[in-house]
């Protein structure tokens, strides 16, 4: 699935909350509306950037090519989501955390 499909279906949604999270989706968008498709049918970049939009791509693509076999990683690794959050450790000795 394209991602223009994919955000007029509303599968991906950019975050609109605060400052930051606006200035995230301005970005997104600049960069999304700099490709374009060259004579050879490939589609590449016009601007300097593109690494938002191609990691959207490359995720948009993994979500449908492995849909059933992706795991989370907290479910694993006790703690990930407060790792990647910023949450300080809990110091509970069953952490994958080093110390």
């Amino acid at each position: 699935m394209s991602l223009l499909l994919a955000f007029e279906q509303g599968q991906i949604k950019t975050p609109y909350g605060d400052e930051k999270s606006r200035s995230y989706t301005h970005k997104l968008e600049s960069e999304l509306n700099r490709f374009g498709m060259q004579k050879s049918g490939k589609l590449e970049s016009v601007g300097v950037h593109d690494d938002l939009a191609m990691s959207l791509a490359l995720a948009n693509w993994a979500s449908k090519e492995f849909k059933g076999t992706v795991v989370l990683l907290d479910d694993y690794m006790p703690g990930f989501d407060g790792w990647i959050s910023g949450e300080p450790k809990t110091g509970d000795g069953d952490s994958w955390l080093i110390p």
